[in-house]
C-alpha cells in the first residue's frame, strides 16, 4: 500500500471534505421528547446530539378511533441509549390504531433505530417509572438516579452533564474538556499518521518533541 505524506494528506483532507462532529436523531412524529442527556425537552424535532454515548428518554403519544370514538395515548416515559460517531439515525414507532395494541406496546415498547442506509443500530431500552402520584415530577433528578443503576438503557459513569444543542463556550467547555473538534482532529492526526511512510513519521515525531 502506498504510502502518503501526513501533513499533505491533513490539508487535503481538511480542503475537501467537511469536519463533521456530531449525530443527527430523526424523531417520529408520535413522539414527545422528555430528556435528551439529562435535560429536560420537548416536542419532536431532529436533534444534533454529541458524539459518544446518547441517552433520551420520551414517551409515544396517538390518537386513534375505537367504537366511533376517539381515543388518545400516552405511553410511558421510554428511554433508549446508543451510541454513533459522525452519523444520522432515525428513530422509528408502530402506528398504534387500537387501545389494545396501545396497551401492549406499553408494556413491551417495540422501537426501531436505523442508520441513513436502513441498517439497524443497536441501542438499549428502558423505562423511567415512579410510584404514585404523577404530578410534578422532576425527570431530570429521576434519570439521574436511573443512571447511577445497573438498568441496561443506564449511561451510568458515562452519564451527560452537558445539555446538547448549545455551543461548547455555553456550556462551561475548559481546557480539560476535549471538544468534539479536538476528539476529531485526534482521529484524524491517528489515521494520517497511520497511513504515513517513515520519513514523514520520523518528521512528525521531531515537530511534536519541539513544541
Amino acid at each position: 500500500m502506498k504510502k502518503v505524506p501526513l501533513f499533505a494528506a491533513l490539508i487535503t483532507l481538511s480542503v475537501g471534505f467537511p469536519v463533521l462532529a456530531n449525530i443527527s436523531l430523526k424523531m417520529p412524529y408520535n413522539s414527545d421528547l422528555i430528556l435528551v442527556n439529562g435535560k429536560e425537552a420537548s416536542g419532536n424535532e431532529e436533534l444534533t446530539l454529541p458524539n459518544g454515548a446518547n441517552q433520551i428518554a420520551f414517551r409515544y403519544q396517538g390518537n386513534f378511533y375505537q367504537q366511533d370514538q376517539e381515543s388518545s395515548f400516552d405511553s410511558d416515559i421510554i428511554i433508549m441509549s446508543f451510541k454513533g460517531f459522525d452519523t444520522s439515525y432515525s428513530l422509528t414507532l408502530p402506528n398504534l390504531r387500537t387501545m389494545n395494541a396501545a396497551q401492549q406496546f406499553n408494556h413491551k415498547p417495540q422501537l426501531t433505530l436505523t442508520d441513513k442506509k436502513g441498517n439497524a443500530v443497536p441501542f438499549e431500552q428502558g423505562k423511567l417509572m415512579k410510584k404514585g402520584l404523577q404530578f410534578g415530577r422532576d425527570y431530570e433528578t429521576e434519570i439521574a438516579t436511573y443512571n447511577n443503576t445497573n438498568q441496561p438503557a443506564a449511561l451510568g459513569a458515562l452519564a451527560i452533564d452537558t445539555p446538547t444543542n448549545m455551543p461548547a463556550q455555553s456550556r462551561g467547555t475548559n481546557a480539560s474538556t476535549p471538544t468534539n473538534s479536538q476528539v476529531n482532529v485526534g482521529q484524524m492526526l491517528d489515521f494520517w499518521y497511520s497511513q504515513a511512510d517513515e520519513a514523514t513519521k520520523a518528521s512528525f515525531k521531531k515537530r511534536i518533541e519541539n513544541k
